[in-house]
């Protein structure tokens, strides 16, 4: 499985490793990844990046959110502590999938995980349609 990210900081400028896809290893296509940007899948990647040690999960933190009213996992900058929120993510992630250009994101990520794993997060996904 792979995680693939980046966005450019809206306060420093530099580019971070903000979460937006998984998919199985050659996948790339709009349809094969699974968006990761927010909420328990957002946690999912944090848990796999912790499990590998890696340093960019310590930038997958739980946030008061003045919108949803609650507290929400989000991305933030890995250099500035920045907070990203989902909607700016998202709408970057839609012209990403417009371009057909997941393959040429960020890769943060590359782990062997069973395959249970990303079904679970495809029904998940599609229970949130």
């Amino acid at each position: 499985m792979r995680a693939r990210g980046g966005l450019g900081c809206w306060r420093c400028g530099r580019t971070s490793p903000a979460f937006g896809f998984v998919h199985v290893d050659d996948f790339t296509g709009p349809d094969d990844v699974i968006d990761v940007s927010d909420g328990l899948e957002l946690e999912y990647v944090r848990d796999l990046l912790t499990l590998v040690g890696s340093p960019p999960a310590s930038t997958i933190k739980v946030h008061a959110s003045r919108t949803a009213g609650n507290l929400l996992p989000s991305s933030g900058c890995f250099y500035c502590d920045a907070l990203f929120g989902a909607f700016p993510i998202r709408e970057a992630l839609t012209d990403i999938r417009v371009q057909d250009a997941v393959s040429n994101m960020l890769l943060i990520l590359r782990v062997p995980r069973p395959q249970l794993e990303v079904f679970l997060l495809e029904a998940l996904r599609n229970a949130a349609i």
